[in-house]
């Protein structure tokens, strides 16, 4: 009974994946609307492997890269605010981990990850034409908080272990740059609340 549960959970993992991959390939060949009915169709059941068994780092890791690939999508077709939504998602699921998150090189190199997209996710909804001044200083201090964030986790990471120190310089530059536009974006915006990190 146990084998063939297992086998069940394996292959609808394996069905989530193969959507989720068939959907990045219709995104890179420029069809992103179809590409996100796929990816759509593959975060339940990942989703679902999560919630059957929270305690799997396998099916946590797969929703997080889900989620954090729904978000990227989401932010390439103009819609930042459901990108973040996904990031968001993303980004609370790492933080669940039974181990602190920089104790865990897989997990700290998701967040630094998941916290460069939603900081990208931010600025894209702080940048949309339609976005009320209020929400959009909201929206850079979430921005600059979040790129922030995985900017001292890339840090620590290269810090940590100098051997791949170098996979992380890309990150870190982003990073740099993305908190350094949401400073420049809330100082033009006059007076705000300071960001707590």
């Amino acid at each position: 009974m146990a084998a063939h549960q297992q086998e069940d959970v394996n292959i609808r993992r394996h069905l989530a994946v193969a959507e989720s991959e068939l959907g990045a390939a219709l995104v890179t060949v420029g069809q992103s609307r179809e590409g996100l009915q796929y990816m759509k169709e593959g975060l339940p059941i990942f989703q679902a492997l999560y919630e059957a068994d929270r305690t799997n780092r396998l099916a946590r890791l797969d929703l997080v890269v889900a989620q954090e690939n729904a978000g990227s999508l989401w932010v390439s077709l103009g819609e930042p605010l459901q990108a973040v939504e996904h990031c968001r998602i993303a980004e609370e699921l790492l933080g669940k981990t039974p181990d602190p998150p920089e104790s865990d090189l897989e997990i700290s190199a998701a967040l630094v990850e998941v916290q460069m997209n939603l900081a990208e996710a931010y600025a894209a909804a702080a940048s949309a034409a339609s976005t009320a001044p209020k929400r959009r200083v909201e929206f850079w201090n979430e921005a600059r908080r979040s790129a922030s964030a995985s900017l001292r986790t890339a840090q620590a990471i290269a810090r940590g272990k100098p051997e791949i120190a170098s996979e992380y310089a890309a990150f870190i530059s982003k990073d740099s740059e993305l908190e350094a536009r949401a400073a420049r974006a809330l100082d033009s915006n006059g007076p705000v609340h300071a960001v707590r990190n």
